[in-house]
């Protein structure tokens, strides 16, 4: 059973569709790793820089800023997590966008073996119609 040329030029184009919007997705997910990412350095380059100032005087100012470099570290730690999430969101986008392009080609293959056939099935008519008519000016009895 074959299907038409017509019926898989929008099956095709449906696919084509869908491939855009998961590579649109994908785009979308690559900056938002990109930008968690850039947190998580902006953030890592600050706490470094608040690692290296002096200590302060007092003992309470001391005990401060080990709270704050705490919650520093707590920060770090859920912005790991944030790229982690955003990582796995760009894995699992990309692995649709792979799924969406594989069924495009299909259908790519589909349709150009179904423009063969209707380029072969039109030849082989003209060809019928061709013969036809070498034959019946062939059988024609010649007068005098």
């Amino acid at each position: 059973m074959s299907m038409s040329l017509g019926r898989l030029d929008v099956l095709v184009k449906v696919a084509e569709s869908r491939t855009d919007q998961a590579a649109e997705e994908l785009g979308r997910r690559k900056a938002g790793l990109n930008e968690q990412e850039g947190r998580l350095q902006e953030l890592r380059r600050y706490m470094d820089d608040y690692r290296t100032r002096p200590l302060p005087a007092s003992s309470m100012l001391i005990a401060n800023r080990e709270r704050f470099l705490a919650r520093l570290n707590e920060a770090e730690v859920q912005q790991l997590r944030a790229v982690d999430y955003a990582s796995n969101a760009v894995r699992e986008s990309t692995q649709a966008w792979l799924v969406q392009r594989a069924g495009q080609q299909k259908f790519g293959v589909l349709q150009t073996a179904a423009a063969g056939r209707e380029t072969r099935a039109a030849e082989q008519q003209q060809q019928k119609v061709m013969d036809d008519f070498a034959l019946r000016g062939y059988a024609k009895p010649v007068s005098d």
